[in-house]
């Protein structure tokens, strides 16, 4: 879709905290050196080129950027095996919230386990959400200096 084809909106989407809320962490995939794309339920994607991180309870378990570092341990770091292990089957999304200055997402798992994707620039997109629940596309875009945008068609 060209930029025209969206609209900016002020405020996080009325239908987001249902799409996200009680959903569980499906998958985990890198899609190249700095894109990912994580997996909630059957029913949502999140994609983002920029940098994310797992919280703990004791700080910081992961971030995207430490996928292959070695930090002197036997094996390089699999971070899709470290969050996967992290984020049980029976964790659910407890609360969101997305930063209204930043755009920066933030996905509350309980436990004081939290995923985090930090809006990186002021121009690039740092994330997007689609979602299809029974054939309902829905889609959000986190655009560069914290802009949110839906397709023009698509409620908001």
């Amino acid at each position: 879709m060209t930029a025209n084809q969206f609209k900016s909106i002020p405020v996080p989407p009325s239908w987001l905290e249902s799409v996200l809320v009680g959903t569980e962490l499906a998958s985990l995939v890198r899609l190249g050196d700095h894109c990912w794309q994580i997996g909630l339920h059957d029913h949502c994607t999140i994609t983002t080129d920029s940098l994310w991180r797992l919280l703990g309870p004791s700080g910081i378990i992961v971030t995207s950027e430490d996928e292959g570092q070695r930090f002197g341990l036997p094996a390089p770091i699999n971070v899709c095996e470290l969050v996967m292990g992290s984020i049980t089957t029976r964790m659910a999304v407890k609360a969101l919230s997305i930063s209204p200055v930043t755009a920066d997402l933030r996905l509350d798992f309980g436990q004081g386990v939290i995923l985090e994707i930090v809006s990186s620039s002021c121009g690039y997109e740092a994330w997007s959400l689609r979602s299809d629940i029974n054939g309902d596309i829905l889609e959000l875009i986190a655009g560069g200096s914290g802009r949110l945008s839906v397709p023009i068609n698509q409620r908001d």
